[in-house]
């Protein structure tokens, strides 16, 4: 590995999936559930499920789901559309959103359960505690939106949506509205984070507020007869909301925290305090075992479109540096398909970045992109990896998957990975396909390094307008904004470990290494940043197979798919 630069480390736990949180899918109605759960040894207590803000998602209550799941199930869902959850197809109401989390409870098989939920996902928790009752025992809201017709409709204004922008303008006026309403403690870091997990909605980011705004919080409240406790703090931009709560319920109260330390960010930067709050209220003597264990409970499975054939279903495996993220499409007869394609990404993205091609190419055999370690859902190793670092780590996985043999697809520094797992283990590489490829000259190299080699937030927030114009020139014909903002999406997940994709692609000799490549090689290489560095695999590989697509830039697998997928079957076989 590659020794750590300082400038890197800044606040890097906020970024970081606790020890003692796990990550992973269950089927709803929408495609899959993506959830974060805290199981501990000798779970004694009401299992807590947790509700983020929208936009966003459950990334939020890391920190509380360790200090919560020690003696209790500790889970937190990211609701329909956000962070890992599939989207439906249209905006829906609160009601859907609850009917989401629901589907979860039950495929876990948790008979009763206390609830947590911050602004909109306030909203849901009351839903929920009306829909279920029996199951929902106790309650607590950080945040209450009981308006006024006149506040509903100032509030709907400022939260419309901020259209995408070509010079990437529409990310400022994001920040600003973190910034904004930031908490007491709350920086820069955390603000980038927050601002990163809400960006993956993309254009659907606004689908929470719009369904938090159809609900009457001030009505529904009302009919709620658990317990519940209103957490707020003058900080907050419900505030004023929030005080109207307690006259509405049929059983609750309210806590106004101290706002000096208290306000968004709260359940990351006041965490003890927080979890203290809510076992006061939440916490009794030990229940049931079949309430506070739900493992032998039955478990439900709705029907969902993620068991259809062709659809990218997102799992996890064990790695050597934690949870291993990754995206699979297999076919419907296994014993009829090709040999699986594996799928390595670029150094900023994730395996999101295959997810269309996969679903063209996935029709006749099993296609996987995973995450590398630090990247999209992969936890991230202690230091800055070396290519050889991620290409051990997934040989491991290939393996692990009980495969024999593979073709592998690299996509800019992905191809360094795919170029190194195919000279470490010839065994398992049949063919290799490298889209783009990083064959620097010194003053190439020495460049590069400058640019990519520090990360910093700026508390006015264009750096991430700066990142957007730095990568705009290369997008390529039919690449919609749409489709450049989804990927430029990933790049901001991992705060400042951003740069280790890059830097472990400077310190790898390319050039010597794809020179004594075996396997048959195809070259895919549009008009992007790495064109004339990927012409170079010609020197170095003579046999290689180079495809020039002059017309194209970033984004070529997605705006044309079936082109691509077509010339990998003609080379794949």
């Amino acid at each position: 590995m590659n020794a750590i630069n300082p400038s890197m480390a800044s606040n890097m736990g906020v970024w970081l999936s606790p020890p003692g949180v796990k990550r992973a899918f269950a089927d709803g109605r929408f495609g899959q559930i993506h959830y974060r759960i805290a199981r501990p040894a000798r779970p004694e207590r009401v299992p807590l499920v947790c509700l983020h803000m929208s936009p966003g998602s459950s990334r939020m209550y890391g920190e509380i789901l360790v200090r919560m799941g020690i003696d209790r199930f500790a889970v937190a869902p990211d609701t329909i559309g956000f962070g890992e959850s599939d989207a439906p197809p249209e905006p829906k109401e609160i009601e859907d959103f609850a009917q989401g989390v629901a589907e979860l409870l039950d495929t876990l098989g948790f008979a009763q359960i206390d609830l947590l939920g911050m602004h909109t996902g306030s909203k849901i928790a009351v839903e929920l505690a009306r829909q279920r009752p029996q199951q929902v025992r106790r309650v607590v809201i950080y945040g209450a939106a009981c308006f006024t017709e006149e506040e509903l409709a100032a509030f709907k204004q400022e939260f419309a949506g901020v259209p995408l922008a070509e010079d990437g303008s529409h990310l400022k006026t994001r920040w600003d509205m973190y910034w904004k309403y930031r908490g007491p403690g709350m920086g820069v870091d955390l603000i980038q984070r927050e601002l990163a997990e809400s960006y993956r909605a993309g254009e659907r980011y606004h689908w929470g507020h719009r369904a938090s705004f159809n609900y009457n919080m001030s009505e529904r409240i009302t009919a709620v007869t658990q317990p519940v406790l209103v957490l707020t703090a003058t900080t907050d931009d419900l505030y004023t909301q929030s005080l109207r709560a307690p006259a509405l319920l049929q059983n609750g109260h309210l806590i106004d925290l101290p706002a000096e330390r208290f306000g968004q960010g709260c359940f990351d930067t006041e965490v003890e305090e927080i979890c203290k709050i809510l076992r006061g209220f939440l916490d009794d003597g030990p229940v049931d075992p079949a309430t506070a264990d739900p493992s032998g409970n039955v478990r439900k499975q709705p029907p969902s479109p993620a068991i259809l054939p062709g659809f990218v279903r997102r799992q996890y495996a064990d790695s050597r540096y934690g949870q291993l993220h990754f995206r699979v499409v297999r076919p419907t007869d296994d014993r009829n398909g090709g040999i699986p394609l594996v799928c390595f990404h670029t150094a900023s993205g994730s395996g999101k970045s295959f997810a269309n091609l996969m679903k063209a190419m996935g029709s006749d055999r099993t296609v996987i992109a995973p995450d590398n370690p630090g990247r999209g859902e992969s936890d991230p190793p202690p230091m800055p990896p070396a290519i050889a670092d991620y290409a051990a780590v997934m040989g491991e996985f290939i393996v692990g998957l009980g495969l024999e043999q593979v073709d592998l697809l690299g996509f800019h520094a992905g191809s360094l990975v795919a170029t190194e797992l195919a000279l470490k283990i010839p065994k398992l590489v049949r063919k290799v396909v490298l889209y783009s490829a990083p064959l620097f000259t010194p003053d190439e190299l020495e460049s590069f390094r400058a640019h990519y080699g520090t990360i910093s937030f700026d508390e006015d927030g264009l750096h991430n307008v700066r990142r957007w114009q730095a990568f705009w020139p290369w997008r390529g014909a039919g690449q919609t904004i749409e489709m450049y903002a989804s990927q430029f999406a990933e790049g901001l997940r991992w705060g400042p470990n951003y740069p280790w994709g890059f830097l472990a692609s400077f310190d790898y000799p390319a050039r010597e290494r794809m020179a004594v490549l075996t396997q048959p090689v195809l070259v895919l290489n549009p008009a992007d940043d790495l064109q004339q560095q990927t012409r170079r695999i010609g020197e170095v590989l003579p046999s290689a197979r180079l495809v020039e697509f002059p017309d194209a830039g970033h984004g070529l697998m997605d705006a044309r798919t079936p082109e691509v997928a077509a010339l990998l079957r003609e080379f794949l076989g």
